[in-house]
C-alpha cells in the first residue's frame, strides 16, 4: 500500500496575483498591471512609472544608464532603445517630462546603430531573432519620431529609417509564421520578442 502524500501549502488572503475571472474594466486592470509594473527595477519600471503619471519617483539613474548604454552601443542596447523611443511617442510632449531627459533620450537615438549594414563596431549582437525585431522595432519607432532629422551614424532621415525597419519586421513576422521560432523554448527571449512586438 501506498501511503498517503502530505504536501504542504500556504493559504493566501488578500488580493489574488491570478484571477481565473475578469474583473474590473478594462482600463482599471491596464492601471493595475502598470502599477505593479511601476515597482519592479530597471528601465521598463521607469516607463511604467511616466505611463501612471508618477513623474517625481522616476530613478534618474537607471535612464541615464539606460541612455548611456544606447549612446555606448553596448550589447543589448537594442533591448532599450524601443522603450526610449516609445517614452518620447507617448510621454514626450507631457509638461511633466523632464527637459533633460528628453535631450538625452532624443540624442541616443539619433546616434544609435539600427542594423549590421550601417557604419560602426561596437558589442551589439544582431543575428539572434530577439535581438533583430527589438533592434527593427526601435528603428520603426525612431523614424516615427523623426521622420525629417537625419540620423548621424547612417546620414538617412527618420522616413529612411522607418521605412527600413518596417520592411525588416515584415520579414521578420513571416519568418516566424512560416516556421516558428527558432527561441521557442526560452522564456528570456519571449520577453524582449513581446516587449518589441507591443511597441
Amino acid at each position: 500500500e501506498l501511503a498517503a502524500a502530505r504536501l504542504p501549502f500556504t493559504l493566501r488572503t488578500g488580493p489574488p496575483d491570478f484571477s481565473e475571472r475578469p474583473h474590473g474594466t478594462v482600463a482599471s486592470r491596464r492601471r493595475e498591471l502598470l502599477e505593479r509594473a511601476a515597482t519592479q527595477e530597471g528601465f521598463y519600471a521607469e516607463l511604467a512609472k511616466m505611463a501612471v503619471g508618477r513623474w517625481a519617483e522616476l530613478d534618474r539613474d537607471v535612464l541615464r544608464r539606460t541612455v548611456d548604454k544606447i549612446r555606448r552601443r553596448a550589447d543589448t542596447a537594442d533591448f532599450e532603445a524601443p522603450g526610449v523611443a516609445a517614452a518620447l511617442l507617448r510621454f514626450g510632449r507631457d509638461p511633466a517630462f523632464p527637459v533633460d531627459l528628453r535631450a538625452d533620450f532624443e540624442a541616443a537615438l539619433l546616434g544609435f546603430r539600427y542594423w549590421s549594414t550601417e557604419p560602426g563596431t561596437d558589442a551589439m549582437w544582431f543575428w539572434s531573432e530577439n535581438h533583430q525585431i527589438a533592434f527593427h522595432t526601435a528603428e520603426i519607432l525612431a523614424g516615427q519620431l523623426f521622420p525629417e532629422r537625419v540620423f548621424s551614424n547612417h546620414g538617412r532621415t527618420g522616413a529612411w529609417h522607418r521605412a527600413h525597419g518596417e520592411s525588416l519586421a515584415r520579414t521578420w513576422l513571416r519568418k516566424r509564421l512560416a516556421g516558428g521560432f527558432h527561441e521557442w523554448h526560452s522564456n528570456v527571449y519571449y520577453a524582449v520578442d513581446f516587449t518589441a512586438l507591443a511597441f
